[in-house]
């Protein structure tokens, strides 16, 4: 999970992904851009560890949406 900080109450994520392991066998893999929540808090630091910029991160799509995908 990637985030725009490192504080959970005021910074957002912006991606998360992730692998599904079943029996030490990887049976499917994930990587889902997500905007982060209106109101999170946005630092430039995170950003650059990430390797993304702001205009960037918010063109993902809106969590709602990412949330559908993850749980489907």
């Amino acid at each position: 999970m990637e985030t725009t900080g490192t504080q959970a109450d005021k910074h957002g994520i912006h991606q998360l992904s992730g692998s599904i392991v079943i029996n030490g066998e990887v049976k499917e893999k994930f990587d889902l851009r997500v905007q982060p929540h209106p109101g999170a808090v946005i630092e430039q630091g995170a950003l650059d560890v990430a390797g993304v910029t702001q205009e960037q991160i918010m063109a993902y799509p809106p969590m709602r949406q990412v949330y559908d995908q993850f749980i489907n």
